[in-house]
């Protein structure tokens, strides 16, 4: 009687049956599947499947190394594979967003562009008023009027910096002008 033959690991003799008779039974199974991007579409979808199947990481690995052997696949679809892995992979890493929290989060991003813009707007205004203030104060008083400057220009209040911009024209000295944003002093 013949002897059997003893295997180390299990998988031993499937691989040489495989390795034998699987292009022949590919071709006459499933002859679709020998062209090319067939191979690549079967590839991927047992790919996906797997994952589906939320096989863990290093099953998903030992199956694509199966894959591998089995599917040889042509360079640039070995790699447009490995891309469209590593795309899948990332994509999974990002928790579902529901049409609600994505619509919140376009209008949070809208209302914080008009938010940023008004914001600026403000900004750019308040520096135009502290330098026509700053002129005026020059023009008007020389170097006194200009000590009233550091005092003006922590003052972020709009309709404040347009009251002193305006009573600079009728001013008579820069006490008239301190008055407008420093209350008189009670004694």
């Amino acid at each position: 009687m013949g002897e059997i033959p003893m295997y180390s690991d299990s998988d031993t003799p499937w691989k040489e049956l495989l390795d034998t008779f699987f292009e022949p039974f590919i071709l006459f199974f499933f002859p679709r599947i020998h062209q090319d991007k067939e191979r690549y579409d079967f590839k991927w979808k047992l790919f996906r499947m797997a994952n589906q199947a939320k096989m863990d990481r290093q099953k998903v690995i030992d199956l694509l190394r199966c894959m591998d052997w089995i599917l040889n696949l042509p360079r640039d679809l070995e790699i447009r594979f490995r891309d469209a892995w590593h795309a899948y992979e990332e994509e999974q890493k990002k928790p579902h967003i529901t049409s609600f929290e994505r619509l919140a989060k376009e209008e949070g991003m809208q209302q914080g562009m008009q938010q940023g813009m008004q914001q600026g707007m403000q900004q750019g205004l308040i520096k135009g008023l502290l330098v026509a203030i700053e002129l005026g104060l020059e023009l008007k008083f020389g170097i006194d009027g200009l000590k009233l400057l550091p005092e003006i220009a922590g003052i972020n209040e709009i309709s404040i910096l347009e009251t002193i911009k305006a009573s600079l024209r009728g001013a008579k000295n820069p006490e008239e002008i301190r008055a407008i944003y420093l209350p008189p002093k009670t004694e």
